[in-house]
């Protein structure tokens, strides 16, 4: 890459090149590349450094400090500072601060998106030492027979059928209630034709539904006598 300059650029290049005179010559020549968006050996070649024996461009190393770009990220996202700001506060190419910034991001919000933490708990304590300091010493759960267990457990399927099984008298009474149901939808049929409320299509939907209430109602009932015989 054999970038030209014009001379306000040259003058620029020099500037920059003054300015991060605290960093070393292969750092130097990185982060003036960058701030105009070349490679070093351009800089190296404005600034006829090329033949000097401590400036290589092959060898010029291409990425900044962790620590500068860690900073950098630090300032626009805690401290509030825009991009360019700390771009010129670092002598950096803006462009490599959106993109430093926009990394920094991505990796935050994959990090809060992350489920395990929160949907299963158990797995993150099982992994902190049960002797690491800090960590409270819960005392175990008391040891119960497997006899206790055993009753335990018949108690509770015995709570769970009795949940699940109605008695006779609440099945009688939801026959009734079906019964009344019925007897309503009837009322209301025959309401409507009376009055004209209603079209014949949806008079004929109602009839069907009352038909099939009914229907229900009776094999509610039958289910209801043969448990009644059942249990005498």
């Amino acid at each position: 890459m054999n970038k030209a300059f014009s001379p306000e650029e040259l003058g620029e290049i020099r500037e920059d090149w003054k300015r991060n005179g605290d960093l070393g010559t292969e750092d130097r020549l990185e982060r003036v590349a960058q701030l105009h968006a070349c490679g070093p050996e351009d800089i190296a070649r404005a600034l006829d450094l090329g033949k000097k024996p401590e400036v290589q461009a092959k060898h010029i190393r291409r990425r900044a400090d962790p620590e500068i770009r860690q900073a950098a990220v630090k300032d626009v996202l805690l401290e509030g500072m825009t991009q360019v700001a700390v771009a010129e506060k670092y002598g950096m190419n803006p462009v490599t601060i959106r993109k430093w910034v926009a990394q920094a991001r991505k990796t935050r919000q994959e990090f809060l998106d992350y489920p395990e933490a929160a949907e299963n708990p158990t797995n993150a304590a099982a992994d902190v030492p049960q002797n690491a300091p800090g960590v409270l010493d819960v005392p175990p759960l008391p040891c119960r027979s497997s006899a206790a267990y055993v009753q335990a457990e018949e108690s509770g399927k015995k709570r769970a059928a009795e949940k699940q099984a109605p008695s006779v008298e609440v099945l009688a009474e939801r026959a009734n209630q079906i019964h009344s149901a019925v007897e309503g939808a009837r009322c209301l049929r025959d309401e409507a034709k009376r009055y004209g409320v209603l079209p014949v299509e949806e008079l004929a939907v109602l009839d069907s539904m009352i038909e099939r209430m009914q229907h229900f109602g009776l094999g509610f009932e039958a289910g209801l006598a043969a448990a009644g015989e059942g249990t005498e």
